[in-house]
């Protein structure tokens, strides 16, 4: 099994991450100052990861070895139109890009060969890592459909009525209304 993860370009250590339920889309925190390689183990020789950005594949590594170091792709520069537009109509440079999505596409025996793994990840910075796995947790808590835990100390639901210990009946007083009996052993 082929698998690739994003790790430190100078030590190989993972960084935290997270999957989305029900997603294949791997949410990785990239704390700043550091650089973002993708680390991809193979067991054996004869595949290759194809990186799409904004849906374009830009680079494709034969993963020859067990671990091979995949550089992160800058994001496509912006055409020669867009430059031009934006020099018409925008008038301001626009901010360096930086890649904070990427899918690897892992092909079998060549670049063009078939699919047979693909992995989405979402490079995010700290405070926006800690934001969207926040978020992620409240979505999935609002999808569950256990009813939430609650605790009691005599087994029986807050909010319902409690049996008598005699016969059974909801208690409306503190003696039972059915058969007489009170918490204290006593009868009415």
């Amino acid at each position: 099994m082929i698998t690739v993860r994003v790790c430190d370009k100078n030590g190989r250590k993972q960084f935290e991450r997270f999957v989305e339920s029900g997603s294949t889309t791997t949410f990785v925190h990239v704390p700043s100052g550091t650089q973002a390689q993708l680390l991809a183990f193979s067991p054996k020789p004869g595949f290759h990861a194809c990186i799409e950005i904004d849906g374009a594949e830009v680079v494709c590594v034969p993963l020859d070895e067990a671990l091979t170091d995949i550089e992160i792709p800058k994001p496509p520069k912006p055409t020669r139109s867009e430059l031009i537009i934006r020099g018409i109509f925008g008038g301001s440079r626009a901010p360096v890009k930086v890649t904070s999505e990427l899918t690897v596409l892992v092909r079998r025996d060549s670049a063009e060969g078939q699919v047979v793994g693909t992995y989405k990840f979402h490079l995010l910075e700290s405070l926006a890592f800690a934001a969207t796995l926040e978020r992620k947790i409240q979505e999935s808590a609002d999808r569950s459909v256990t009813p939430p835990v609650v605790y009691t100390t005599d087994h029986h639901l807050p909010g319902g009525r409690v049996p008598c210990w005699n016969c059974g009946a909801p208690l409306t007083a503190e003696c039972c209304t059915g058969c007489g009996s009170c918490p204290d052993g006593t009868q009415v």
